[in-house]
C-alpha cells in the first residue's frame, strides 16, 4: 500500500510540475480512472475462500475495552480526515501555495508514514502515546506557519506522529483478536473508518473556509482523542490500569444507557407522530362527512 501511494503521489507531483496547466488535470484524472478500473478488476481474482467458514466468538468478554478503543479510533480518524479537508485549501487559498506544493504535502506525508512504520512498529503503548500527544500539535502548526513551503515539513511531522497514533488503535484491536475475533475486528475497523469519513464530510462543509474555526476544531478533536486514550484505555492510560478500566466501564455503561434512551425517545416520538397524523386524518374525515351531510340536509 505504501509503495503504491508513493508511486501515485510521485506521479501526481511530476504531472503537476511538468505538464502545461490546461492539460495536466485532464491527464491526471484520466490516468487515475484507468488505474482505478484496473485495480478494481484485480479484486475479482482474490481468493477469499478462507473467510467462508470463519466463526464469530459467541461472547465478547470485555465490551468496555472494545468500546473505548473504538471511540478513540473514531475520534482520531475523524480529526485526521477533517484536518485533510481544511489543510490543503488553506495552503492554496489563504497562503497562495501552488498545486505542486499541495501534491507534495501528500507525497511527503506518505514517505514519512512509511519511515514512521519502521520506527513505531516495535514500540510499547506508552511510547506510542507520545506520538499521539505530539500529533495534536499539527493543526496549530499548520494554522500558525504562514509559509507554504514549510507546510511540507509540517506534513512530515504530522504523518510521522499520526502513524504512532494509528498503530496504537490497530495494535489494540490486534490484542483483542483472541477473544473478540479477527473477523469482527476487521469489520469493526472498516465501520470505524467509514463512520469517521461520514462525520468529517459534513463537518468540513460546515466550517468551510472559516479557518479560524476549522483548525481549533481539529485541534480540539485530536486533544479529545488523546484524552480518551490516556484516560479510558487501560493499556495506554497514564492512570493505574484498574482505574482506567473503571473509567472505561463507566463510559461504556453511560453511553449504552444514553443510546437506549435515545432509541426509546425516538421510538416514542415516531409513534406519537403517527398517532397525531392518524388523529388529524380522522378529524379531517369527520369534518368532510359533516360538510357533506350539511350540504345534503340544506
Amino acid at each position: 500500500m505504501g509503495i503504491s501511494n508513493i508511486a501515485g503521489y510521485a506521479l501526481g507531483v511530476f504531472l503537476l510540475a511538468f505538464i502545461p496547466y490546461q492539460n495536466k488535470f485532464i491527464a491526471i484524472f484520466s490516468l487515475g480512472s484507468v488505474i482505478g478500473l484496473f485495480s478494481t478488476a484485480l479484486i475479482a481474482f482474490l481468493d477469499v475462500s478462507n473467510l467462508e467458514n470463519a466463526k464469530f466468538p459467541e461472547k465478547v468478554e470485555q465490551p468496555e475495552k472494545v468500546f473505548s478503543t473504538s471511540f478513540f479510533f473514531v475520534t482520531l480518524l475523524l480529526s485526521g480526515n477533517l484536518f485533510g479537508i481544511v489543510w490543503t485549501p488553506y495552503v492554496m487559498n489563504e497562503l497562495k501555495g501552488t498545486d505542486f506544493i499541495a501534491a507534495s504535502l501528500s507525497l511527503s506525508g506518505t514517505l514519512a508514514s512509511i519511515v514512521a512504520s519502521l520506527v513505531w512498529r516495535e514500540k510499547s503503548f506508552k511510547t506510542l502515546r507520545i506520538g499521539l500527544a505530539f500529533n495534536a500539535l499539527g493543526p496549530l502548526l499548520a494554522w500558525l506557519v504562514p509559509y507554504p513551503e514549510a507546510h511540507i515539513g509540517i506534513s512530515v511531522f504530522t504523518s510521522f506522529t499520526f502513524t504512532a497514533a494509528n498503530f496504537m488503535g490497530t495494535f489494540l484491536f490486534a490484542r483483542y483478536n483472541e477473544w473478540f475475533g479477527a473477523v469482527k475486528s476487521s469489520i469493526l475497523m472498516v465501520i470505524i473508518g467509514n463512520l469517521a469519513q461520514l462525520v468529517s464530510a459534513p463537518l468540513g462543509l460546515l466550517v468551510g473556509s472559516n479557518y479560524t474555526l476549522a483548525f481549533p476544531c481539529v485541534f480540539a478533536t485530536k486533544v479529545a482523542a488523546t484524552a480518551l486514550a490516556v484516560g479510558f484505555i487501560p493499556e495506554v492510560a497514564v492512570v493505574r490500569e484498574d482505574v482506567a478500566r473503571t473509567y472505561s466501564r463507566i463510559l461504556y455503561r453511560n453511553s449504552l444507557i444514553g443510546y437506549r434512551i435515545v432509541v426509546e425517545v425516538s421510538r416514542e416520538t415516531v409513534l406519537a407522530t403517527f398517532r397525531l397524523l392518524a388523529l388529524s386524518m380522522v378529524l379531517a374525515a369527520l369534518y368532510l362527512i359533516y360538510r357533506v351531510l350539511w350540504w345534503l340536509i340544506s
